[in-house]
Parts: C-alpha cells; sequence; structure tokens
C-alpha cells in the first residue's frame, strides 16, 4: 500500500533543520503503519515504543528527565542502538503521557540530530504542541486514489488523474463515481464515513456512522 503521506515524511528526513515529527489523526487512519512502514524503507535501526502497552516506559516518561538520560533509557528499553540518521524513534499513544512534550522539544533543542516519530491519536493540544518545536501532520483516511492504489487498480487511477489534469470528461463508464465504486474488486471495499452531530455517540462509541456504497445486498 502507498499513502501519499510518505512523501512529506521523506521531506521531512531531508529536512537538516527537522523538529521532532508529531502524527496526529483519529483511530484507524493508518499512523502506526505510515511511521512502520517509512522506518522500513528509510532508516536501518526502527525503535518502536507504545506508552499504551509499554507501561514501565509511560512510567518512566511522566517525570521531568534530563533529554540524556530519556534517550539513553529509551534506547536501552528497545533493546536496540539510537544512531543519528540511521535510527528512528517512533513514540505510538504519546496522549498517554502528556508531559512528553516538554521533554520532546528539550531532546529538539538540545540532540537534534536524532530522527524522531511521535503518534497521538486524536488531535494534539496547541498548548503543549505547537509549530515552532514540532512538525504536525494531520492523518486522514485514504483518498479515492489511494483507494485505488490499495486495490492495485493503477491504471484505473492514472486515467482519471490525466482526465482530472487536462479538465476533459471520463467515458461514459466512468462518468459517476458510484460506478467506479462498484466495479470488480471494489464493491465490498468502498466505504463513506458520515459525521454525527457533536455531543452524540454511535453504539461503538466511535462518533461515526458508515454507508457502504455499491454493496450487493445479503
Amino acid at each position: 500500500m502507498r499513502r501519499k503521506y510518505t512523501d512529506s515524511l521523506i521531506q521531512w528526513k531531508k529536512n537538516p533543520h527537522r523538529h521532532p515529527l508529531l502524527l496526529q489523526g483519529l483511530r484507524q487512519t493508518g499512523k502506526t503503519w505510515l511511521a512502520l512502514d517509512f522506518a522500513e524503507k528509510n532508516y536501518k535501526n526502527t525503535l518502536y515504543l507504545n506508552l499504551e502497552t509499554d507501561k514501565p516506559v509511560a512510567d518512566y516518561l511522566s517525570v521531568p528527565r534530563p533529554p540524556q538520560d530519556a534517550l539513553l533509557f529509551l534506547e536501552t528499553y528497545a533493546g536496540k542502538p539510537l544512531l543519528p540518521s540511521v535510527s528512528l524513534l517512533i513514540l505510538d499513544n504519546i496522549q498517554c503521557v502528556p508531559e512528553l512534550s516538554t521533554l520532546l522539544a528539550a531532546i529538539s533543542l538540545d540532540y537534534p540530530q536524532y530522527h524522531i516519530i511521535a503518534i497521538h491519536r486524536g488531535l494534539v493540544s496547541p498548548e503543549l504542541y505547537n509549530k515552532n518545536d514540532f512538525h504536525i501532520i494531520s492523518l486522514y483516511p485514504l483518498d479515492f486514489e489511494e483507494f485505488l492504489w490499495a486495490n492495485a487498480e493503477y491504471a484505473l487511477s492514472r486515467e482519471i488523474r490525466r482526465h482530472f489534469s487536462t479538465l476533459t470528461p471520463l467515458g461514459k463508464e466512468l462518468q459517476s463515481p458510484v460506478t467506479v465504486l462498484s466495479l470488480p474488486g471494489h464493491r465490498r471495499n468502498a466505504t463513506v464515513y458520515t459525521g454525527i452531530p457533536q455531543g452524540e455517540k454511535t453504539a461503538d462509541g466511535t462518533g461515526y456512522t458508515t454507508e457502504a456504497i455499491g454493496t450487493d445486498p445479503e
């Protein structure tokens, strides 16, 4: 699978004045997958720590620490070397440790050579994470072009892109988005996510309802 956000991550890696990268977004938007896929393809070592499940790490980072001590602890806990340029430190579910923003800002200031990605479920507080100390990217679900890539419909994607760039109409068989979504291979995968009024919750507590498009009746 391919996400367009990967291009932004590559530019962040090349930036000599980079700050820690903060990925924010709702559940199931692909934040963790994006970070791990990027790490696998661009770094020699990946140090992945989940502050929701790695309780010793969350407890340690909940207390103010000197940046050097914190980096040494994270490296030791992960069991992998944290090296400038060739290692990527991924801290997932940082919303579990609100105090972490101060430490990450200090690391960015004192040790800018280390590459760090922090993942936050939901939107961060601007008071804790600001654009002067962090490079912030908001993730959303797959757009339609990414959806086609994920289903290996590369030719269809290129055809739609070509018509879009030249402002020419699609052929009759592709004029309706519903027709495209109903093509073989897409029928059971296309889903539209629709919001509900603030304060209301669906049965699963997500605040979203889903409506399948072009699916076969069962």
